[in-house]
């Protein structure tokens, strides 16, 4: 995938979904016909789920290559150092992977809080993403 294409996916459906799942009422989570509800916390664990295939792992190289350079003391510190978009990327793997299948996982039983956490998430993959993309 594209940066680009990253980029309004985060806009269009990641940061949408987000705020959905965060803005929903205590009645919303209550009623249990409505089952599109249930479908917003299944898309959060895909979302989840697809992290790995659209998130590159780049950043695992210089980390590996790191710790094997510093054994043989031959370490370049300017190669081996974690550039402002590896520790994204690296985030997206330690940090939304888990918190998304967290609240991807609990559903309807979804605290108040985890809804002010997806809402911000939301809100900043928008903002962030609009940024980048018209950088």
């Amino acid at each position: 995938m594209s940066y680009r294409q990253v980029n309004f996916l985060h806009m269009l459906l990641l940061g949408p979904t987000m705020i959905y799942a965060g803005s929903l009422s205590k009645e919303q989570l209550g009623d249990t016909k409505n089952k599109s509800i249930d479908a917003v916390f299944s898309s959060i664990i895909v979302f989840a789920l697809f992290i790995p295939f659209i998130v590159t792992n780049r950043f695992l190289g210089k980390i590996f290559k790191k710790s094997d350079d510093n054994d043989n003391n031959t370490s370049n510190d300017n190669d081996n150092k974690l550039t402002n978009k590896d520790w994204i990327l690296l985030t997206h793997y330690l940090v939304f992977f888990g918190l998304f299948l967290y609240i991807g996982s609990r559903g309807r039983k979804i605290s108040k809080f985890l809804q002010i956490i997806s809402i911000v998430i939301g809100v900043s993959q928008i903002v962030s993403h609009m940024y980048y993309l018209f950088k």
